[in-house]
């Protein structure tokens, strides 16, 4: 899909699709990051709320334990003192409860006989006493109606605990029903101990935490959702929103609240989310005690990433915007920095396959790739011209070359008719003047045979025919030696015509050595159009890997292949012209070897018949010498004339090969005027 859209379009497609994986995988960072930031502030600021609230209930906690401990030391300044004056130690309690309005009593109870030794005079006391053995165990109270005085009725965990550890405690909150109303109560409670540090008895105060919950009901510190609890050392509810949970165990069933109760008694901070709520505990450390409470801190989960989220939602609604702007941006960068000029390149391209080379090649001062792009289209222009010139300039030579081949195979064809059918003609002539005197020999020779029997039968008439005789050898030796003449200028001429074809066949040699030469040029031609076309190739290859950047140039480079096939089709063309020629020539020299075999024979027989009329020359002579030798002596006529007879039919017998060899040497001399005529139409018809 993205092939058919143009490359500012790819690019800013490509570039919008890598912005947004950005921007997604910023917007994912920055929002786990904005939420772990997030939430550890919040849970920053939920421990800093329960370290708050933690200090103040330690603030009261801690006044409640100091206003005890203060008892224990002015009770302990009355022993020293006036150890047996019990109301000095009651006024103590009431003054304590009267300047702490927020306490709601204030107690001690001591040994038997260990506050002053009078426990049986106070026996049945009704003023604050034991009433069944004296024992020291005054209780003032006040829930709301005033300060009263009463006695402690019994000595439990309160009492024995301080007892056993000698250590002060807080005791566990309890609910009471004082006059139809639960009252939550905790005691602080702090040992007496004599100078020997034994235990002689406990002084505590009692505190109302019913204020302390309304208080912590109202705490919303992440608004709604959120909520603040208080729970003692021992897993009680102190402050919680149920009113009927107070001074109960926590949740057991809670899997974070069972985790958490060892973990209070401890005094540790612990933080775990529970469902829709991150609870977090802070230990209340509270004054000479070893029991911390906690604060617990309820903070919805959504409130952990709700600032997160809305960051979120504010980073994807600004990255939707910026986007947006970068998407309108790359396309206004993209169409005038990259697809103008662009197309600008490519309508130089364009025009220079067109074969417009006066085209001009703009944005070459450019440091981009398109400003290479320019470049490269400049110097393949520079070069395409050249290359269109040096075609031109190529067609015109062989234009040239054609015409001056056409012109040098004329010549030749024109100068080998002149010179060979010349020495046809010649060679014809000859054969015909040699029948001419063959037929003349032979005549001559029936004549000799004739005159010889006539000789034989008339002896008496030879030595008035002898002068005849010898006239008419005369004559037949003058026409031997003519025909001894002609037969010399034959092989003469067959010679020369031996020669000549030497010489055609040499030129014709030479044509084919320039044509193997062309075909070395027109090889060489073809070289380099192969490797002009690997070089296209390798440039195609180089601009495929440059992807869309190199689009051009793969563009020139298919130019510059599709020539590099036009001059490899030409070039295998002329090859074949060339190969055309060579083979004509090839035929023409086989052609001429036949000529050359043909005057060799027709040599031949001019030789055999020079030997024939040498011989019959020698015959002649033989002939004159016999008549001579008529005239000095008829006695040896009759033997002479028997060896002129054998003469002339021997001299008719050779004129008769003669006149053969004459006619073959005609018929021959014909064949090769018509093979030569053959082959000088052949040449003059070959093309370029």
């Amino acid at each position: 899909m993205l092939n058919k859209l143009s490359l500012s379009a790819k690019l800013t497609i490509t570039s919008a699709l890598i912005v947004v994986v950005c921007l997604a995988i910023s917007i994912f960072l920055m929002s786990w990051t904005m939420q772990t930031t997030v939430r550890d502030l919040t849970l920053e600021q939920a421990q800093e709320v329960g370290e708050v609230e933690a200090e103040k209930v330690k603030n009261q906690l801690d006044q409640a334990m100091t206003v005890a401990h203060s008892i224990v030391q002015s009770f302990k300044a009355i022993q020293a003192t006036n150890p047996e004056d019990r109301q000095a130690y009651h006024n103590v309690l009431r003054q304590s409860l009267e300047a702490n309005p927020n306490l709601a009593g204030a107690w001690a109870g001591f040994e038997p006989d260990a506050l002053d030794g009078n426990d049986s005079t106070y026996k049945d006391s009704k003023e604050g006493y034991n009433g069944e053995d004296g024992r020291y165990a005054t209780y003032y109270y006040n829930f709301g109606e005033g300060i009263k005085l009463s006695f402690l009725t019994n000595f439990s965990e309160y009492y024995t605990i301080p007892r056993d550890t000698k250590a002060p405690i807080i005791m566990e909150p309890i609910v009471y029903d004082i006059d139809g109303t639960d009252v939550l109560l905790t005691s602080f409670v702090y040992p007496i101990l004599n100078d020997n540090g034994d235990f002689i008895g406990v002084v505590g105060v009692d505190m109302s935490l019913n204020d302390m919950s309304a208080a912590f009901n109202e705490i919303q510190p992440f608004d709604t959702g959120s909520s603040v609890n208080l729970i003692s050392n021992q897993a009680k509810w102190v402050a919680f929103e149920k009113q009927e949970e107070l001074g109960k165990d926590l949740n057991a069933e809670n899997p974070v609240l069972a985790e958490a109760v060892p973990l209070i008694g401890n005094g540790e901070v612990f933080g775990k989310e529970d469902n829709d709520l991150y609870r977090l505990f802070v230990p209340v450390q509270i004054r000479d005690s070893k029991a911390p409470w906690s604060v617990l801190v309820n903070v919805p989960v959504s409130r952990l990433t709700q600032q997160a989220q809305a960051v979120q939602q504010y980073t994807v609604i600004g990255g939707v915007v910026l986007l947006l702007i970068l998407i309108v941006a790359l396309l206004l960068i993209s169409r005038f920095m990259i697809r103008n000029p662009l197309q600008g390149s490519m309508g130089v391209i364009t025009s220079l396959m067109q074969g417009n080379y006066n085209v001009e090649v703009k944005g070459q001062d450019r440091g981009d790739e398109i400003g290479d792009i320019n470049r490269a289209l400049e110097q393949f222009k520079a070069n395409a011209e050249r290359v269109s010139q040096m075609e031109a300039e190529k067609l015109e030579s062989e234009k040239r070359a054609s015409v001056e081949r056409q012109e040098a195979r004329m010549q030749m064809a024109n100068d080998f008719e002149a010179s060979v059918g010349q020495i046809i003609s010649s060679v014809s002539s000859s054969a015909h003047e040699m029948r001419s005197s063959a037929e003349t020999m032979s005549n001559a020779a029936s004549q000799s045979s004739s005159q010889a029997s006539v000789v034989t039968d008339a002896a008496q008439d030879a030595s008035a025919n002898v002068q005849s005789v010898a006239a008419a050898t005369e004559e037949l030796s003058a026409s031997i030696n003519e025909i001894s003449s002609q037969v010399q200028r034959s092989a003469d001429i067959a010679s020369n015509a031996v020669e000549e074809t030497s010489r055609t066949n040499q030129k014709i040699e030479g044509l084919a050595n320039a044509a193997d030469k062309i075909g070395e040029v027109v090889k060489l031609i073809n070289d380099i159009a192969e490797q002009t076309n690997l070089l296209a190739l390798n440039a195609t290859i180089e601009a495929a890997r440059a992807g869309e950047a190199g689009k051009g140039f793969a563009v020139v480079a298919s130019e510059v292949k599709s020539l590099a096939n036009q001059t490899a089709k030409a070039t295998e063309e002329i090859s074949g012209q060339i190969s055309s020629i060579q083979g004509e020539t090839r035929d023409s020299v086989e052609a001429i070897h036949g000529i050359s075999k043909t005057i060799d024979s027709i040599h031949e027989v001019a030789t055999a018949i020079a030997s024939a009329v040498e011989e019959q020359g020698a015959a002649t002579a033989e002939i004159t010498k016999s008549v001579q030798q008529a005239a000095n002596g008829t006695d040896q006529v009759s033997a002479n004339i028997s060896q002129v007879r054998e003469a002339a039919n021997t001299t008719g017998t050779a004129a008769e090969q003669v006149q053969k060899s004459a006619s073959g040497l005609a018929e021959e001399a014909q064949q090769l005027e018509s093979k030569v005529h053959d082959f000088i139409g052949h040449l003059r018809s070959v093309n370029e």
